[in-house]
Order: structure tokens, then sequence, then C-alpha cells
């Protein structure tokens, strides 16, 4: 059994994100390098024996009700309450953490996933931790 380096786990999370995005929310995404501040999101983590990270989803407000519409198939000119965008973040980072899993280039299977984490404003860490992200732009 294999572990995963932070850049491979990266790279098999932003590739499941494009996959929701296409298949679920109808929306293209490209993905670039870039560390986000002051936004709002949903981490579901996925731990195992070997492994244990958090794949998440994070966006500004306005994005976020975008997602959030799309999940919950709103009409443009609709807007959905907090609750709805905190529901549809932490549906759709469970969405990319199961893609996420399932699409591992080992195919490990010794990974359990738990329950949405919702947040608002900075990720910060430990020593012990460490936190990289993609930027997809959606269109």
């Amino acid at each position: 059994m294999s572990e995963l380096s932070a850049d491979q786990w990266l790279n098999v999370a932003a590739v499941s994100f494009c996959k929701v995005a296409a298949t679920s929310l109808s929306m293209a995404g490209k993905v670039e390098a870039r560390c986000p501040t002051g936004l709002q999101g949903a981490f579901v983590p996925l731990v195992g024996t070997n492994d244990s990270v958090q794949i998440g989803i994070t966006a500004d407000r306005p994005t976020c009700q975008v997602l959030a519409r799309r999940m919950l198939q709103m009409e443009d000119h609709e807007v959905p309450s907090d609750h709805g965008v905190r529901d549809a973040l932490g549906e759709i980072a469970n969405m990319v953490a199961g893609m996420s899993k399932a699409s591992r280039p080992d195919k490990n299977r010794d990974l359990a996933l738990g329950l949405p984490i919702l947040f608002e404003g900075v990720v910060n860490t430990t020593d012990a931790t460490s936190i990289q992200s993609i930027q997809v732009d959606l269109a």
C-alpha cells in the first residue's frame, strides 16, 4: 500500500473537482496554483492507515452562491440562503473527496470519508501540517 505525496493528492483532487464541476454543476474548470485567503468553504477528511488528508473547496462569497445555485438547480436570479450555500459546499466537497479517493493511482481503498467541516475566513496550519491549493476558474 503506497502513500501519495502532497503533490499527487493535489493533482487527484484537481482532476476530481474538474469532473464534479463538469458533471454535477455544468461548469468547466481551469486549474492554476494559488493559495486561498479570506474565503469560505468546506473540507472533508480522508483518513486511513497510511494516509490522512483534507480535501476541500474554497471560494469567495459570490462564487459560493453560484456553486450553490448550480448544485441546487436554482435560476441565476435566485439567491440561495446561507444554509443552502453551506449545504451545497459540503456536498461538493464530499463529492470531490469521494472521487479523489476512487481516483487514486494506487487504488488504495483503506480510506474513510469523514463529515464535511465548514469554514469562513482563513485556514491556519500547525508546524506538523501544511496547505497546498489550486485555483479552478469556472466558466
